[in-house]
């Protein structure tokens, strides 16, 4: 939903530019990887109705190719893209509800290719619990979708608003990210093995994310995602993104992450990894919806 109508310039400069080619903390073996300048990839003049894109995912089916989808206001539907502009769809989940559907993700479940779009944004803070609509990925999805799966998730601590849901490729765990202007970001779980359609998930509360912050405030988080071999966290907020290195625990909210720049976007909130591991891919609202890359460098030994 949204919860800003203009980017500062000085602010998203300070948060979203890079100073050289490539930037990279010093922290720990792991986490040491370089990203390349931001450029923009394409604007998706050929469809108009992608005005307020808030997710993003990669298709595991096709290479090169993403799926996207509105925030509050538009009925439960996606599309799929490449950067070369080309767009498929609009695809209906046909009988779903959309509130304010955030963000989407992509893992294979059982050895099959899915898709997850995430119902979670909750501006005031209202809502009794969200959803989680599954649905199988195929090469020829059709218009009207009327076979998917809906889990209702619900915080242990009360609700609360969120923007980003990552999905773990290598333990299936689901990840709810929060988003608040007065405190750290909370970080929450579902593990695979209580992923139950038709019944309400109490989600895990995993830990406070304090060390996303900007001018000593909590980063406004947008979303987020798993690299495909499962090694890397991103998310992102309005100006930056930031990568978390999972440890075999998978539970990577206590790493150090890494400053990525990203595309000064006019309100971006939407991040995915390319399927081979090497781009990280952004998203912002407004028509055309400007799709913007960063690449990824080797780890450094």
């Amino acid at each position: 939903m949204r919860s800003i109508g203009f980017v500062v310039p000085a602010l998203s400069l300070l948060l979203g530019a890079a100073c050289s080619e490539f930037s990279h903390v010093d922290s720990d073996s792991q986490s040491q990887r370089s990203f390349g300048q931001p450029t923009l990839a394409v604007k998706l003049t050929a469809v108009k109705e992608v005005d307020e894109c808030s997710g993003l995912a990669r298709s595991l089916l096709r290479e090169g190719s993403y799926y996207v989808h509105n925030d509050s206001g538009d009925p439960p539907r996606f599309w799929r893209i490449d950067l070369g502009g080309n767009v498929a769809g609009p695809f209906e989940l046909e009988g779903a509800q959309a509130f304010d559907w955030e963000d989407c993700s992509s893992a294979e479940v059982g050895g099959k290719p899915y898709l997850f779009f995430a119902d979670i944004g909750d501006n005031l803070a209202v809502r009794k619990s969200v959803t989680v609509h599954r649905v199988e990925e195929s090469k020829d999805l059709p218009d009207k979708i009327t076979r998917f799966e809906s889990f209702v998730l619900e915080y242990p601590d009360g609700a609360r608003d969120a923007e980003a849901f990552l999905v773990d490729p290598r333990s299936g765990d689901w990840w709810v990210v929060s988003k608040s202007s007065k405190s750290p970001s909370r970080a929450y779980r579902v593990r695979s093995a209580n992923q139950t359609p038709g019944t309400t998930i109490k989600m895990e509360f995993v830990a406070e994310l304090k060390s996303l912050t900007a001018l000593g405030q909590p980063l406004l988080l947008t979303g987020g995602d798993f690299s495909p071999d499962g090694d890397w966290v991103s998310l992102r907020g309005y100006f930056s993104a930031h990568e978390f290195p999972v440890p075999e625990s998978r539970d990577w909210t206590a790493g150090s992450p890494q400053r990525i720049a990203i595309a000064i976007e006019a309100q971006g909130e939407a991040i995915a990894y390319s399927l081979d591991g090497k781009w990280l891919i952004t998203a912002s609202e407004g028509v055309p919806c400007a799709v913007s890359k960063v690449e990824i460098s080797p780890n450094r030994k």
